[in-house]
């Protein structure tokens, strides 16, 4: 399953539409190794991610194998931690596939590289291990700036779902509308660097990102994927599930959190995806949970048919997020670098989505 998930990633042709921004960073912002300045490398440029391609490109490499070692890295240190974590590995694994695959390994390059070396940063910091923890932080730091807010993670270690952790994820939402408000006007206050500061500001100027009309359908859609956890989270904390996942406590309540926030402010999604992982590991032991759930005079066909009724509600959830207009045409019809086929309908959403033109004879 890794080589399959690392090969579909690894060999892609055009397929998420940061996959084509990349693409012409590469080939043409990209310097060789001899060309690199200080610039090229500060912070807020991504360094560790412009080194690789750099290094990729002085060797005459081309875009794909920037891809592969890309997929390599994120996959293989994902399902090193789901198997670190928890014993329901392969329905932790379908779940990071239908929900989350597409998005870490297609569309945010840099930040997933930043967000496994993140995952296993955080383990260190929760054995108190400080100095390891603080070193893997930087270097996802190195991957994507946006490391920074997760430095400062570890400070709500403590936060446990109890009367004190509820009242914290009510507030999360008030913040969530207050942060909206304000970072506007605050946003070019930041001054750290050109770079650091245009993308601050492209994001506050963004019409997706920051300014959102949520429905009554938007809450319910946080209320189902965050509740699973919740659910799962008050079967643990009453004694009725003794689990490995108990001492990640805090990063699920993290990722709540995160997942709150982004309700009243829509960029707090790239924080949601750092702690996502969590969110997927807790489902798929709840899921167990209720699969192994001893029911007298009820047949096994009948358990797992009442647990896909159960579970229906965050499988509506993960499909829809699919099919809005635009939206899955960036992953089918699937095309490899060994074919090359252009599909005009993505073509045209890459032009919606203001991304670039085909590169010819390259990839």
């Amino acid at each position: 399953m890794l080589v399959f998930f690392i090969a579909i990633a690894g060999f892609r042709y055009r397929l998420g539409v940061d996959t084509t921004r990349y693409l012409t960073r590469f080939y043409y912002e990209t310097p060789e190794l001899q060309e690199l300045t200080f610039t090229d490398l500060d912070f807020g440029a991504d360094p560790l991610y412009t080194l690789l391609n750099s290094i990729i490109l002085t060797l005459g490499g081309k875009f794909y194998m920037v891809q592969l070692l890309h997929a390599a890295f994120v996959n293989i240190l994902i399902f090193k931690y789901i198997k670190k974590h928890t014993s329901a590995i392969f329905i932790s694994i379908f779940f990071y596939f239908i929900w989350q695959y597409a998005l870490i390994n297609m569309e945010e390059m840099r930040a997933s590289m930043s967000l496994v070396v993140c995952l296993f940063a955080n383990d260190y910091m929760l054995e108190k291990k400080w100095v390891k923890g603080i070193l893997l932080y930087l270097i996802g730091c190195l991957f994507h700036t946006s490391t920074i807010l997760v430095m400062i993670m570890p400070l709500f270690f403590f936060m446990r779902f109890n009367k004190l952790g509820i009242t914290v994820l009510v507030g999360a939402l008030l913040l969530g509308y207050a942060i909206q408000s304000y970072i506007i006007d605050y946003v070019g206050l930041l001054d750290i660097n050109d770079e650091f500061d245009a993308k601050a500001k492209g994001y506050a100027d963004s019409e997706e990102y920051m300014h959102i009309n949520r429905n009554i359908f938007g809450y319910l859609s946080v209320i189902v994927i965050c509740g699973y956890s919740v659910v799962f989270l008050l079967l643990m904390r009453n004694g009725k599930i003794d689990t490995r996942l108990s001492k990640l406590e805090p990063l699920i309540m993290i990722y709540l959190i995160f997942a709150i926030i982004n309700v009243g402010f829509p960029i707090a999604y790239r924080f949601v995806r750092f702690y996502v992982i969590y969110n997927i590991m807790f489902i798929a032991e709840l899921m167990v949970y209720l699969l192994n759930k001893r029911e007298a005079k009820i047949a096994q066909s009948v358990v797992y048919a009442k647990v896909l009724i159960i579970m229906f509600p965050l499988f509506f959830l993960i499909s829809k997020e699919r099919l809005p207009e635009k939206t899955w045409v960036r992953y089918h019809p699937y095309s490899s670098i060994f074919n090359q086929e252009l599909d005009q309908e993505r073509e045209r959403a890459y032009s919606f989505f203001e991304g670039d033109r085909p590169i010819s004879g390259k990839y």
